[in-house]
């Protein structure tokens, strides 16, 4: 199962200190920023442009508010504004879009049997709530034809999905919120 970045986000918590990819690091090499959010401690790595900027000016304890985006199990920075005291209000979040589910239906993942994931997929999504958050279509090649059937959920690709491994898939993207 193949992961891919997912889209950007906004975070915003109190910095902690720098920290390196490996505990004992020199303190120019220390490339990710600890922060305390709601979320939890996250480790946010630090691109080159912003570093210099940061080490001069970021205080533990301060504010910051951190454009993220998610890359594997790992958060990288695209930018960082820090202030003393905490910003007055959260920023809103943006609505969420509707998630496309892609199966291709085209050679190798056809003769593997993509019709039956199709059916999982749609027998699935026939006894949960999610019709105003997910659309479901057949496709052309995912570029991963010796690995078929191929799904794409969102910004995730899956190879070699079986019928069975459907109601996971799902469970997995899409909480069931009464559990």
């Amino acid at each position: 199962m193949a992961h891919v970045k997912s889209a950007g986000r906004i975070l915003e918590g109190r910095f902690l200190e720098f920290v390196g990819k490996h505990p004992g690091v020199e303190p120019h090499k220390r490339h990710h920023l600890r922060v305390e959010t709601e979320q939890g401690e996250l480790v946010i790595k630090v691109p080159k442009y912003l570093r210099a900027g940061l080490r001069q000016d970021l205080a533990p304890g301060a504010w910051v508010r951190l454009a993220v985006y998610s890359d594997g199990d790992h958060f990288k920075a695209t930018d960082v504004v820090w202030t003393q005291e905490r910003y007055p209000q959260p920023l809103p979040q943006p609505s969420r879009s509707r998630t496309c589910i892609q199966v291709c239906q085209k050679g190798t993942c056809s003769k593997r049997g993509s019709r039956l994931v199709w059916q999982a997929i749609q027998a699935s999504l026939a006894g949960r709530p999610l019709v105003d958050q997910v659309t479901v279509e057949a496709t052309g090649c995912l570029k991963a034809c010796k690995a078929g059937p191929n799904v794409r959920i969102g910004r995730v690709a899956y190879h070699d999905v079986c019928p069975e491994q459907v109601p996971q898939l799902l469970a997995q993207h899409f909480p069931d919120p009464e559990s």
